[in-house]
């Protein structure tokens, strides 16, 4: 995955993971697998969840880290 963004902050009780990377037919495969959803904007896909368990949003983060290699 090229441009690999991934933020992962608290927001109001709740963990939120924002993620973004370039635009092409693998990474909207892997994003759609991991999130269920995804929006595109100029050559870039961005998508997101939430979660009360931050272990769960470190596991898909380590997920996608593993595209990356």
């Amino acid at each position: 995955m090229k441009e690999l963004e991934i933020s992962i902050k608290q927001d109001f009780g709740m963990w939120r993971m924002t993620v973004r990377c370039e635009a092409n037919l693998a990474n909207v495969g892997i994003i759609k697998n991991l999130f269920g959803h995804l929006r595109e904007d100029n050559g870039a896909i961005h998508s997101g969840m939430l979660s009360t368990n931050i272990m769960k949003l470190i596991s898909v983060q380590t997920e996608l880290l593993s595209y990356s290699l």
